[in-house]
């Protein structure tokens, strides 16, 4: 699997602290398997240790910046659809089945598309 943005991002602290990886695991308690599998791509982050690498990282980085590396690394996601129209819950099944297929240019144009409608 590809490094994910939080992969990198964790490799490159790591990195320039001069830690190696049982070092940061140990500040973030978890194993060295664990972290090299985040960094990797490989495990989804849980609550526990993101709420541990936002503390972690705060000193330098928004809460806000961590929370979406997170979020933009994670195999998969929960969505919250309570209140959510028959038309909204449709659209956003039809996305994650289309998901796969859609090339750079048309997720660009969807992310258009969402930002565009926050104005």
């Amino acid at each position: 699997m590809k490094r994910t943005g939080l992969g990198k991002f964790l490799a490159k602290q790591r990195i320039d602290n001069g830690d190696n990886l049982a070092d940061m695991a140990g500040v973030l308690s978890i194993s060295k398997a664990q972290l090299s599998a985040i960094e990797l791509g490989n495990r989804s982050v849980l609550k526990p240790l993101r709420d541990s690498l936002i503390k972690r990282f705060k000193a330098e980085f928004s809460e806000e910046y961590i929370s979406w590396l997170i979020d933009i690394s994670q195999n998969s996601i929960k969505l919250k659809l309570t209140g959510v129209s028959e038309l909204n819950r449709e659209t956003t099944v039809q996305f994650n089945n289309k998901l796969p297929e859609l090339d750079d240019l048309t997720c660009k144009k969807i992310q258009a598309v969402i930002l565009a409608g926050n104005k």
